[in-house]
């Protein structure tokens, strides 16, 4: 657990602590693995989910939202339809109440979409299509403002990072900058905009891919702090490391990330912030599959079936404490 309050630039000293009765938004960047999810709380006590992570990030989710008592969704945003974003749409509409979808309205074609859209549709939640200019009112005093795509941009398959929404959340002096997988071509329509981008936190863009975070694009939003989500050792070998160098070296951006540091939980009561990265041990908080685990590891003759699930497991979830001792042996080579 690493623990630390801060204030931007011009705002009284913060406090030790934010005291628990004050009006706390929470913001949750969720360690989901390769994908995208961040859980809102405002400080009327309603929870808005931003991208799913994919259809396995729901073996993290559902427990982590198990213990802060989330038992409804009072809307779910979709920056985008690629499957790191929106995989688990069709899970989580099997489990939770929620009361609105909001997107582009844009999902490319895939069996997974469909299944997901159809679920939503046969259990009447309201899907809200999002453009430039729209706002939406989470509640609590907290405004998510839309920045892009444009009302006049169209949709492509091949283009979708660069029709993904991009948001900036704000409540009271704290701003939070919202990207999805957004490009350089987003961004710099974003930038021609000249709308109000600076913000004290930015997820950075399409998981710290060089594709995203341009210069120019950093100056006018000149966050304090940046959040990467990404998995360890993806395949895509995300974040790049002349990405890192923007926000760290040329810029001195304190740069958190999911694969390193795991979930990052930021509080607010407008002004200072505490940020704490958990890292929740997988016994404590997965021990229903990490069980999985262990018990195909005690077997004495187990299959390939039981190999390949084991490392299925471990591919969906890698904690620091990937392996337990008793599934070492087995899941050495996955």
């Amino acid at each position: 657990l690493v623990s630390c309050v801060h204030a931007p630039a011009g705002a009284s000293s913060p406090s030790k602590t934010i005291a628990p009765d004050d009006k706390i938004l929470e913001v949750h960047f969720m360690d989901v693995g390769q994908g995208d999810s961040m859980l809102i709380r405002t400080p009327d006590g309603k929870n808005y989910l931003l991208d799913t992570g994919t259809s396995g990030a729901r073996h993290k989710m559902f427990p982590y939202f198990e213990k802060l008592g989330v038992t409804s969704l009072d809307g779910i945003l979709i920056t985008h339809s690629h499957s790191d974003h929106a995989g688990g749409l069709y899970h989580l509409a099997g489990k939770f109440e929620i009361g609105a979808l909001y997107s582009t309205g844009f999902f490319h074609s895939t069996k997974r979409n469909a299944k997901a859209l159809k679920r939503l549709l046969e259990l009447k939640v309201e899907h809200k299509k999002l453009r430039k200019g729209d706002s939406v009112e989470l509640g609590g005093g907290a405004l998510l403002k839309v920045l892009h795509p444009p009302e006049h941009w169209t949709a492509r398959p091949e283009q979708l990072n660069d029709f993904s929404l991009v948001m900036r959340l704000s409540y009271g002096e704290m701003d939070f900058m919202l990207t999805g997988d957004a490009e350089k071509a987003a961004e710099r329509a974003v930038l021609k905009s000249k709308l109000e981008l600076k913000s004290e936190f930015l997820k950075v863009g399409h998981h710290g891919s060089h594709t995203s975070s341009s210069p120019k694009f950093l100056d006018a939003v000149d966050p304090l702090y940046a959040v990467i989500s990404c998995g360890r050792n993806n395949r895509y070998d995300h974040p790049h490391d002349i990405t890192i160098d923007e926000f760290t070296k040329d810029r001195n951006i304190k740069l958190y990330r999911t694969d390193e540091q795991g979930t990052i939980v930021v509080r607010t009561k407008g002004t200072a912030v505490e940020i704490k990265a958990l890292r929740i041990t997988a016994a404590k908080a997965f021990a229903p599959r990490w069980d999985e685990i262990a018990a195909i590891a005690t077997l004495q003759e187990p299959t390939l079936s039981h190999v390949l699930m084991a490392c299925r497991i471990l591919n969906d979830h890698r904690p620091q404490d990937a392996c337990l001792p008793t599934a070492r042996p087995l899941i050495s080579s996955c």
